[in-house]
Order: structure tokens, then C-alpha cells, then sequence
């Protein structure tokens, strides 16, 4: 048994992709009888049975949307307080920092004569310079690029080893950040498939998925092309919005169905302006803990993240669980997911996306072959347990140098 400290540097739970790997990592690390302990920020939801413990509260900022704000900077500070305050008094075999925030905190915590004999992991998600660029916080090449790249090289090459969501993020790492081969290797998310499984699992449970689609007034003759994941723009939602006219000048049977946060009403006020609204339902953020459900009232789905800065697409393993075909775009990271059984339009073109959201809509045989083969992948080789034993391994042997 290993007493694991969880750094999350974020408003966890808030049912988006970075706490999704954190809960789940500590979710299946406990179910193997290890002990994680996950130190976050004062604001968000509990989840699960993992034990948490948070910062105090700073009443004047509760937002939980992705993305750099200054509040994290003494947010932060407070963070790596009450991490030292936790390993003065208890027991730690390993430390686990996710993002470069958490990982600089551990960098700290290891200069400290109680901490000072922790091997820590880094959990990187993506670029600290990249998100801060697509959130708008750095604009061209100026003195703060390079101060803030130069403390994202510093951070990626201190941690002892370093584990990706991605090989697109490693190879970046390894590339442009000269993190060293040896010390570094991609563990990317997973999916819990007995939770999230194929339509003609629930249709056997009192009409669980035909109550849900009636709830959300989908007619039953509709194609439903599901999204679920972020608004925000640099998650490629515009894309997706802006490819819904011309699918439905084609095929006007098709019924897109749109969850998530934050941004939806504006996404709402778009749809109604476009004169597309009859076509498209908005539910807003909904609960991880209800994802299989909605996912269920798809017959295909659609991923248009960029993936600019490195982070992975973990909605994916999600949609492969639920047994759906899926339309992303081409990039190695959806590839190196996917394989041959996903269905790629070419990098940030509405026309690309249009045209392949048509194509598979109009082959149900393509749909099934598709839908099951990406199930398949996620059962043999994406399941939150397998994802487990690697984290596993990697502090075992982190323990024994």
C-alpha cells in the first residue's frame, strides 16, 4: 500500500476533463489499496470516496472554469501550505502533481527537510505557455513569453519522472523542452466501459435511453450527432457550430445534440440566429456521473478540439465506450487514439467537418462497423484499471532507484 499526496492545482470536482483524470486515477489507485489524498483549491464538488482536503476559503473568487487566472497565484501559495502542513503529519510514499502548477508546488515541497526524500510525479496535460496564449493571457513574443516559457522548461525537466495524457505532449516535451527520454512516458486517459456502454445496453432498462431523448424533445425519425465536452472556443466548438447549416441542408433528419459549459447561452443565441434551433438541443453542463446516459442518446458523435498546446482528447474515450462512431480532426493525438476506426476531417476546416459528419451519418453500416470497433479498443486497451497498473509501475520504480 502506498500513501499517495494528489496535488490539483484547479476548482475540483467540476465535471470537465482534468478532474476527470484526477478522479479516476484516484479512484482505481484506491480500488488497488492504495491511499490518495487529493490537496485542491477551497471551491468545488465532492465526488467519489477518495479523501480531499482544500485550502481555506477565499470567499471572493468561486469560479470553476478552465483557464489562468491571477487568483491562482496566492491560491497557489496557500496550496503548497497546506501540502507542507499535510506531510508534517502525515506519511507520504509519492507525490502525484498534476499540471505545471502542481508540479512547480512538489518542486517546492522537495526543498523542505520533511519532504525532501519524495520522489514526485508530474501529470502534464498540456503546455503552461500554450493554455495561458489560449486563454489570452500572453500575446506575441515579448518578455513575459519568455519568462513564463523559460519557467515551463525549468518545471517540465525537475520533476523526477514525468508521465503525458498524450504522445503528441510528449514528443513536444521532449522536442522543445528537452526533457530527457529516460524520464518521461505517455499514460493516457481512460474509460470505466461497465458505465459507459452502447444504447442497447440501457434500452433494456425501462426504456432508460427513449425516456431521455423524449425529455430532451428529440423526434424519434432524428440522427442524433451528440457533443459533450467544453464551449469555450479554443475547444473547437465554433467549428462544430458553424458546420450545422450546411449538414442540414443536406439531411435535415439530423438532430445535433450539444452539452456543456461554460458558454452554452451564447452558443443558444448563435443556434436561434442561424435559424437552426428545430435541429439542436443545448442542455448546459451536465454531471459526470450522468455522461453515459446522455451519450447514449447518440448515434454518432463529433470531437472538434484543436489540440493547439498538447492536451489530450479524452472525450473520446468516452464516446468509444458508448459504442459511437466518432467525426475529430486529423491530428496525431485523435490518430493515436483512434487509429483507423475514427473518422478525421482535415485540421480546423467547416467545410472538411460538414462533408465528414455527412458522409458518416448517411452509412449506418459504416456507423456500426466504426461504433464497434472503437468499443472494442476502449475495452482492450483504455480502461481506468490498465491506466492504474501504469501509474503503478511507474512509482514502484520511482521508489526502488
Amino acid at each position: 500500500m502506498l500513501r499517495i499526496l494528489i496535488i490539483a492545482p484547479t476548482m475540483y470536482f467540476s465535471d470537465r476533463g482534468c478532474h476527470i483524470r484526477i478522479y479516476e486515477q484516484a479512484r482505481v489507485l484506491r480500488e488497488m489499496g492504495h491511499r490518495p489524498t487529493i490537496i485542491t483549491y477551497h471551491s468545488g464538488n465532492d465526488i467519489g470516496s477518495s479523501h480531499v482536503n482544500r485550502i481555506i476559503r477565499t470567499p471572493w473568487y468561486d469560479k470553476l472554469v478552465a483557464g489562468p487566472s491571477l487568483h491562482f497565484l496566492y491560491m497557489d501559495a496557500l496550496l503548497f501550505l497546506k501540502c507542507l502542513e499535510y506531510t508534517h503529519s502525515q506519511k507520504v510514499d509519492i507525490i502525484h502533481a498534476h499540471l505545471h502548477e502542481g508540479a512547480f508546488i512538489a518542486g517546492l515541497l522537495l526543498k523542505t527537510r520533511t519532504c525532501a526524500n519524495i520522489k514526485y510525479v508530474f501529470d502534464a496535460q498540456g503546455s503552461l505557455t500554450g493554455e495561458m496564449t489560449a486563454h489570452g493571457f500572453l500575446r506575441g513574443k515579448g518578455v513575459a513569453r519568455k519568462f513564463w516559457r523559460r519557467l515551463e522548461h525549468d518545471i517540465d525537466n525537475n520533476a523526477h519522472f514525468t508521465i503525458t495524457s498524450s504522445d503528441h505532449l510528449r514528443n513536444t516535451m521532449l522536442k522543445d523542452f528537452g526533457v530527457s527520454p529516460n524520464r518521461i512516458m505517455t499514460i493516457s486517459d481512460g474509460v470505466d466501459p461497465d458505465k459507459f456502454k452502447p444504447r442497447n445496453k440501457y434500452t433494456l432498462h425501462e426504456n432508460y435511453f427513449l425516456d431521455l431523448r423524449s425529455e430532451l424533445g428529440i423526434p424519434n425519425d432524428r440522427l442524433v450527432v451528440v457533443y459533450l465536452g467544453g464551449m469555450d472556443r479554443h475547444k473547437g466548438i465554433n467549428y462544430l457550430i458553424e458546420s450545422i447549416p450546411g449538414v442540414l441542408e443536406s439531411n435535415k433528419k439530423i438532430h445535433f445534440l450539444l452539452m456543456g459549459y461554460p458558454g452554452e447561452e451564447s452558443i443558444r443565441e448563435r443556434i436561434v440566429e442561424m435559424g437552426v434551433g428545430g435541429n439542436v438541443s443545448i442542455t448546459g453542463k451536465i454531471p459526470y456521473a450522468e455522461a453515459p446516459r446522455y451519450l447514449s442518446v447518440g448515434d454518432m458523435a463529433v470531437a472538434p478540439k484543436l489540440l493547439e498546446w498538447g492536451e489530450a482528447n479524452g472525450k473520446l474515450f468516452n464516446y468509444m465506450g458508448c459504442g459511437l462512431p466518432v467525426v475529430a480532426f486529423d491530428h496525431p493525438t485523435n490518430r493515436e487514439i483512434m487509429g483507423k476506426a475514427g473518422v478525421y476531417a482535415e485540421m480546423g476546416s467547416t467545410a472538411s467537418l460538414t462533408e465528414k459528419i455527412l458522409e458518416l451519418a448517411g452509412n449506418r453500416g459504416k456507423r456500426r462497423d466504426l461504433g464497434l470497433r472503437l468499443r472494442r479498443l476502449a475495452k482492450d486497451q483504455y480502461t481506468w484499471e490498465k491506466t492504474g497498473e501504469r501509474i503503478e509501475k511507474v512509482y514502484r520504480a520511482l521508489m526502488n532507484e
